[in-house]
């Protein structure tokens, strides 16, 4: 059975990396741009290769009717190697999300929010996510197989502006992870299993010059590949997207904190802005 004393203890051990803001290190981010390694290599009971903790954290501004995609490798020998960011049409960014892998195991759901004003169009068609804008994100975190270990999925904020202020808000958040259905463990906890979850405005709002959504979660996992153990693995997820209330472009930030990796894990990273103008929407 799990010790929730110990695993309380644990978990808020490796959450007080994240009690900085989420605002980006940039110094650390162009390091891993350049390719620095995660901790030492090791391997789980069943022989498959784990690399260390990681923490991975970026921002873009995203121009009006365009998105912005990339994707961060962990290579074989445990580095992290960065993709050139692209910056893509609408018809490129429906063409991305026309296709949503959920493969067996995985699961979803809506991260709760704390203001009155939650909803959005969460995981619904591409040419919906597309038109319901303005502003979403998808910060996924794959393994080898393509499979979402976990992941926010997607984003949401829309948002009214009348050239100085934010005049209106809308946001949602939704949350994917893997389960493991082999039972291996015995205990009805086996996969990832999300805690800790929420999507709030952390900064401005109505009547100030700007807008921060806040997505939030975490999830720990215990299986096969930790012994059954549910403290190896932890990951710490963060959205941040930010509107201007004077049109300016706006801006998707992240942060991905994990406490075990793998080789060939792989974030893929898509944010978007569905307005086409600075002129003020009616929303």
């Amino acid at each position: 059975m799990l010790s929730i004393k110990r695993f309380r203890a644990v978990a808020l051990a490796f959450r007080a990396g994240r009690l900085r803001s989420l605002a980006v290190g940039l110094a650390a981010f162009a390091l891993i741009e350049a390719g620095i390694p995660t901790t030492a290599e090791s391997s789980t009971s069943n022989g498959a290769r784990t690399c260390g903790s990681q923490t991975l954290e970026g921002a873009f501004t995203v121009p009006s009717g365009q998105g912005i995609h990339q994707v961060l490798r962990i290579t074989d020998n445990c580095t992290v190697v960065v993709d050139p960011k692209d910056v893509i049409s609408l018809a490129q960014v429906e063409q991305l999300i026309g296709v949503l892998p959920v493969a067996q195991g995985v699961q979803s759901g809506r991260l709760p929010d704390s203001s009155t004003f939650g909803k959005g169009p969460g995981l619904k068609s591409p040419v919906a996510l597309v038109a319901g804008g303005p502003l979403h994100m998808k910060l996924r975190l794959l393994d080898a197989i393509n499979i979402d270990v976990t992941s926010i999925n997607p984003h949401d904020l829309s948002y009214g502006y009348n050239g100085s202020t934010i005049t209106s808000y809308s946001q949602s958040a939704y949350r994917l992870y893997a389960t493991d259905n082999t039972g291996y463990c015995g205990t009805g906890y086996y996969g990832w299993h999300p805690t800790n979850e929420g999507i709030s405005v952390s900064g401005g709002g109505i009547g100030y010059s700007f807008i921060d959504s806040l997505a939030h979660t975490e999830f720990w996992y215990q299986g096969i590949f930790s012994q059954c153990d549910p403290y190896q693995y932890y990951n710490i997820l963060d959205t941040k997207l930010t509107g201007f209330g004077n049109g300016s472009p706006s801006t998707c930030a992240y942060r991905l904190q994990m406490a075990k990796t793998a080789p060939g894990w792989h974030t893929d990273l898509l944010c978007w802005d569905a307005y086409t103008s600075v002129t003020p929407p009616p929303f």
